[in-house]
């Protein structure tokens, strides 16, 4: 399964396709895949009429048992069938390990036998490149549980954010203490509710008069 994926990472280096940045990507059907967190969510994109669907499954223990139907109903809204899917997209964490076993498995099953490519995708990654508020900075976080968070930080001035902070598990204080040196950030995911209270509610950005 790794080494199915890290082909597929190098490839998606390799032609830019996950970025949008070559023509044959004018012509894909993606299915995009993200069950790390409870709320996981799919999404069918063809881009070469800019349509997409997608779809959110609200699930506390377990992904597996609604995903394929899910997909089901997303390829009859596009419409297409599975055979047409050109390319996939899959988070590969941080997140619910469960979730992302699931993920990583649904995904590898429907390419099994073709000639599709698979793209795994940092799940904060994915939810920068979801967020572009127009801050320069982008702060994904997420609940880590007891208390820590998923936390990376990416350059959000580009539609494909580069990482300018590894992305890792760290207390709220902690990740905060990294951000010291980079003013403006703005703060996306389910760990925003557990950053300190000078994170603004509004904007979720850093108050420039911190504590």
């Amino acid at each position: 399964m790794q080494t199915r994926l890290e082909n597929g990472e190098r490839r998606a280096k390799a032609d830019g396709a996950v970025s949008g940045k070559t023509s044959e990507c004018k012509k894909m059907l993606v299915l995009a895949l993200d069950l790390s967190t409870p709320r996981g969510s799919l999404a069918l994109l063809r881009t070469s009429r800019r349509k997409a669907v997608d779809t959110t499954l609200v699930c506390q223990n377990d992904h597996s048992t609604r995903v394929l139907p899910a997909i089901e109903r997303l390829l009859k809204k596009i419409p297409a069938e599975l055979k047409n899917v050109d390319a996939f997209v899959v988070t590969e964490g941080p997140g619910s390990f469960t979730g992302l076993r699931v993920a990583l498995a649904t995904v590898l099953g429907l390419a099994e036998g073709r000639k599709v490519r698979i793209y795994p995708i940092s799940t904060l990654k994915a939810a920068a490149i979801a967020l572009r508020d127009g801050a320069p900075w982008i702060s994904p976080v997420m609940d880590a549980g007891r208390g820590a968070v998923y936390a990376g930080l990416y350059f959000g001035g580009t539609n494909n954010p580069s990482a300018l902070l590894r992305d890792g598990e760290f207390s709220p204080d902690k990740w905060i203490s990294r951000l010291d040196r980079f003013q403006n950030v703005s703060f996306c995911g389910t760990g925003v509710s557990l950053m300190p209270p000078y994170i603004q509610p509004k904007t979720r950005r850093i108050s420039p008069h911190k504590a």
